[in-house]
């Protein structure tokens, strides 16, 4: 019984440490779309303040601005616009209909 309870928590640390390392965690994908969205907008134009669009708003920006105009990868585009979208300060209750990835 006492190798047994310190082997179960060794390997509930050891699940956990993995599940931690394997998934992405908010603040990463935000820095990762920061950084995309300084580095690649601003080298256009200026940097327009998120607060300025709604979530809806910055879907449509981003499919005409980032694939269209910037050529933006995918990968890049959808990151600057997780970025954007939980920067802003769109207060709006939750609406099913409600836009927030380019592929809908």
């Amino acid at each position: 019984m006492k190798i047994i309870i310190p082997v179960i928590f060794i390997a509930v640390v050891i699940t956990f440490s993995a599940m931690s390392c394997a998934v992405p965690r908010k603040s990463q994908l935000m820095s990762e779309g920061q950084r995309l969205y300084h580095t690649r907008c601003r080298s256009c134009h200026h940097l327009i303040d998120p607060a300025e669009f709604n979530d809806d708003e910055w879907v449509g920006k981003m499919k005409w601005m980032g694939r269209g105009v910037a050529g933006l990868r995918g990968s890049e585009v959808e990151l600057i616009l997780q970025y954007l979208q939980s920067a802003n300060d769109d207060a709006m209750p939750e609406d099913p209909g409600k836009k927030t990835h380019l592929s809908e």
